[in-house]
């Protein structure tokens, strides 16, 4: 009996340490894209960029970079997400127009 439940503990250990590794784990993304809007959404600034490839996406910028950031501007964006967390935005630099 108590072999039993030592290997239900250690299972159930194992199954949390794994939550708890995968809820940490982000994706880090770096892209040229263009800022096509600015709102702010329960609280949050949030852009929207379009990558050179069409496709948007929504991230969230701290509000130090918030007024720093115009529509329909090229930038370098870096951000990271995960499963339970929406992009963030980590790095943004303007690039020059050619």
């Amino acid at each position: 009996m108590k072999k039993i439940i030592l290997t239900f503990l250690i299972i159930l250990l194992i199954l949390f340490l794994a939550g708890v590794a995968l809820y940490y784990r982000l994706a880090h993304t770096g892209e040229v894209a263009t800022v096509i809007r600015k709102d702010v959404v329960n609280g949050e600034n949030i852009i929207v960029i379009r990558n050179e490839s069409s496709r948007e996406t929504s991230i969230i910028v701290p509000n130090v970079a918030w007024g720093l950031i115009f529509q329909e501007k090229k930038y370098f964006v870096e951000y990271e997400y995960n499963e339970w967390r929406k992009p963030f935005l980590l790095y943004i630099q303007e690039v020059p127009e050619k």
